[in-house]
């Protein structure tokens, strides 16, 4: 037996072992990671110091409490969202109500600070 068949035969058990276990360790890193993202989370949020983005229409004043938006305009149209749900009943009914009216919805990506106006769809309707 030549050393290349030897080593060959010598490395069989090591890279069965290494093709085995080596997800499994990745997988064990990836949940060491999450669950040290998460304990920092939790702490910020036990220090009053986590702050999420908000829903369209609420907003962080200058000294971090939540105030309702200051625009008239989004404000507004939430409020149209709300009167339809209450003449409605379903959400269905109520983006099929403002489709038909052509209305736009305020939408905020969490990035951004700048408001876009978006064709009514059910998830933004369930979201404002």
């Amino acid at each position: 037996m030549d050393f290349g068949q030897h080593y060959r035969t010598l490395a069989r058990p090591f890279q069965w072992t290494f093709t085995r276990c080596a997800p499994a360790t990745r997988q064990a890193e990836l949940h060491l990671i999450r669950s040290r993202l998460r304990g920092g989370l939790e702490n910020k949020a036990r220090r009053g110091e986590l702050r999420l983005a908000l829903p369209i229409g609420l907003e962080y004043d200058e000294t971090g409490e939540i105030r309702l938006s200051p625009d008239e305009q989004i404000r507004a149209a939430i409020g149209r969202i709300y009167a339809l749900w209450d003449r409605c009943g379903s959400a269905r009914q109520v983006v099929a109500e403002l489709a038909r009216r052509g209305q736009l919805l305020p939408r905020r990506a969490i990035s951004e600070r700048r408001v876009r106006w978006v064709p009514a769809d059910y998830g933004r309707c369930m979201t404002c």
